[in-house]
């Protein structure tokens, strides 16, 4: 948070519980994640009364997706910026790369593996939010990414999606979205 920035370097991140993200960046704050597994499980579900907590954040998957789950591997906001490189980011149900509540976000992953397993999407973006997928691999069960309020999703370098759903979707409320292969 803040305007820390963090490097993480060959780290095993494993968490369990309602709406906590194994990496959770905000304010002007930066997050390097290098040759690294990251893998989150659902929490209890009697832990969120609704979708929203209490403080008006997202606590459970938002059930007109058809998705559930009640964790994101990782949740970029505000002005925060994410780069991973070479990990495998996994999560149980939800999604596995997500933006909410963005200023201006950027998300980068390069050669990873980017997984859901029993529901979810790979990456969510919304707003001022540019995520970028170079040589990266998504195998999940419900969305590869999900793109609204003009965000921007970008793939190059054979970056593949395996989704047993919807490859890519894009919602408006503000306005939809910018798909680049």
């Amino acid at each position: 948070s803040g305007n820390a920035e963090v490097f993480i370097e060959n780290a095993r991140i494993y968490n369990t519980g309602a709406n906590r993200s194994a990496v959770f960046v905000s304010g002007n704050g930066i997050v390097h994640v290098n040759n690294s597994e990251i893998e989150v499980h659902n929490g209890p579900e009697d832990t969120a009364d609704s979708v929203f907590s209490a403080g008006g954040v997202m606590a459970a998957g938002p059930w007109l997706l058809g998705i559930t789950g009640n964790v994101r591997a990782t949740n970029v906001v505000e002005n925060g910026t994410a780069y991973y490189t070479n990990t495998h980011i996994k999560s149980q149900s939800w999604g596995a790369l997500s933006t909410d509540g963005p200023e201006k976000v950027r998300l980068t992953a390069t050669d990873c593996l980017i997984e859901t397993v029993e529901s979810g999407y790979g990456a969510y973006s919304i707003g001022d939010c540019i995520n970028t997928y170079s040589g990266c691999t998504f195998n999940v069960v419900d969305y590869g990414v999900i793109l609204c309020d003009n965000s921007t999703d970008i793939f190059t370098d054979k970056t593949v999606v395996n989704s047993e759903r919807i490859g890519v979707m894009m919602h408006t409320g503000t306005g939809g979205g910018r798909l680049v292969i």
